[in-house]
């Protein structure tokens, strides 16, 4: 990466990555060299966020639908042995009341409770980060991808992910070679639409899929 500052280079300094780029794209077009910069801007919003992290954790999330599912299959299949003598005789309603119903009904509000906590421990961590209020500068290249925030600035190869996951393709998230469960999300919206053309692709290229 050039030593020059940004004094001496003005292309190097992170307001050409934005707007200023936007505009003069509208004016020239687009890049037609391959190997040209992309360019990226926007603000990550927690709707993308939230997203991102149920598909991360989808196991974790079909887990807890899976148990709620059993759940209610025992439900009612001890409905059906209370109201059906003929199956096997059943125990009355009252029993049924006072013995079954509420145990199953402590431990589906006890699973309920956990899929809700899990859901408000990610909220949480999204409100508590700086990314929700920061706007994300990046420019992308087949080298490297380089990300300029308001309280960081990092410059990352692609060795540094280890594949990718395109969601309802519009959200690229990148997989940390780093750290477990740690990702990058690109949003569709912080591209223009080649430039998330041209991203897609070269993601492909560098990256296996997940």
């Amino acid at each position: 990466m050039s030593k020059e500052s940004s004094r001496e280079n003005p292309y190097a300094s992170p307001e050409v990555f934005g707007e200023q780029f936007r505009r003069a794209a509208a004016e020239f077009g687009q890049p037609t060299d391959a190997d040209a910069p992309i360019y990226a801007e926007g603000v990550l919003s927690e709707r993308d966020y939230m997203r991102t992290v149920r598909r991360t954790f989808r196991s974790v999330y079909w887990l807890g639908r899976t148990v709620i599912l059993v759940l209610g299959a025992i439900y009612l299949w001890l409905i059906w042995r209370t109201t059906a003598p003929w199956a096997g005789g059943g125990i009355g309603w009252r029993q049924f009341a006072l013995t079954r119903l509420p145990l199953l009904l402590i431990v589906g509000a006890g699973v309920a409770l956990l899929l809700t906590r899990q859901t408000a421990r990610f909220r949480k961590t999204w409100r508590a980060s700086v990314l929700r209020d920061e706007r994300i500068v990046m420019r992308i290249t087949p080298e490297v991808i380089e990300v300029r925030r308001p309280s960081v600035y990092s410059l990352l190869r692609w060795t540094s992910y280890t594949g990718y996951l395109l969601i309802d393709d519009d959200l690229m998230v990148l997989s940390s070679a780093h750290a477990a469960n740690h990702f990058n999300i690109f949003p569709q919206s912080f591209f223009t639409p080649p430039e998330w053309n041209r991203f897609i692709k070269l993601v492909a290229e560098k990256l296996p899929k997940k």
